[in-house]
């Protein structure tokens, strides 16, 4: 298998727009708005 610069960035992407939906982005992104930590550091 060969790794691509374009095929990483695909992958990084691929995987970003996974990450954005989810509740963990959404918890997150509360926590730095309101400058606490995320609830499930807690």
């Amino acid at each position: 298998m060969v790794i691509t610069k374009r095929g990483t960035r695909r992958f990084g992407l691929e995987s970003l727009a996974l990450l954005v939906g989810s509740k963990d982005w959404q918890e997150a992104m509360a926590a730095f708005h309101a400058k606490r930590p995320p609830k499930w550091s807690q």
